[in-house]
């Protein structure tokens, strides 16, 4: 593997990109193993751990106390497609309303739509092809497939828990892009077949919250 080459350093302090300088930083040391202690590194990110170990899941359950929209529609549409037999259901416990997603759209390429789906949606000007997965969590929502429920208020849920049917992460990433993949975050992975003590804890938690 190639070395990293050192960052510019510039001619003074205030030429630093900090930024940079910590990345570099942290690429140079040693970090255990990802799939027991999941975090956002380069070319590490926590939501490859997480992500998997949910879509995968028959029965997944998040307990987030911060989220987006737009992550969890993302989820929500991963995880039935990756279910092609239509069974299973997705638990969702929110500590507070998901902040809304700035994305203009959220296409698919596998969702297909006969024209007469395609004629109501437009009627009601709704393109299906640029929101194709927020109708797929919608329906999700319809079928009992998808529950949401929220712990408002006081006391405040501030939990990170993502147990799939093999694995349960916990700590600090929101499920957020920016939690997921973007700032730094530590996490710990329990697999089920592994650790199965600490995971029926951990997943005990989770449902605890539920």
């Amino acid at each position: 593997m190639a070395r990293r080459a050192r960052p510019d350093l510039g001619d003074d302090l205030f030429s630093l990109d900090e930024a940079e300088y910590i990345e570099f930083g942290l690429s140079t040391l040693r970090w255990p193993d990802q799939s027991r202690f999941p975090v956002n590194l380069p070319r590490r990110h926590v939501r490859d751990m997480v992500d998997t170990d949910l879509q995968s899941s028959k029965t997944p359950l998040l307990v987030a106390g911060y989220s987006s929209i737009a992550a969890l529609i993302e989820l929500v549409a991963s995880w039935r497609n990756a279910r092609s037999d239509g069974t299973g259901s997705i638990r969702l416990v929110l500590g507070s309303e998901p902040f809304p997603s700035r994305r203009p759209h959220f296409a698919s390429a596998r969702e297909e739509f006969t024209e007469e789906v395609r004629s109501y949606w437009l009627e009601r000007s709704v393109s299906v092809r640029l929101s194709a997965k927020v109708l797929r969590t919608l329906e999700e929502l319809d079928r009992g497939s998808l529950q949401v429920r929220v712990i408002p208020g006081h006391p405040a849920l501030h939990a990170k828990i993502y147990a799939g049917d093999g694995a349960a992460t916990v700590g600090s990433s929101n499920y957020t892009d920016f939690g997921m993949a973007h700032q730094l975050e530590a996490n710990a992975r329990f697999e089920a077949e592994a650790e199965p003590e600490r995971f029926a804890e951990l997943t005990a938690i989770a449902r605890n919250f539920w």
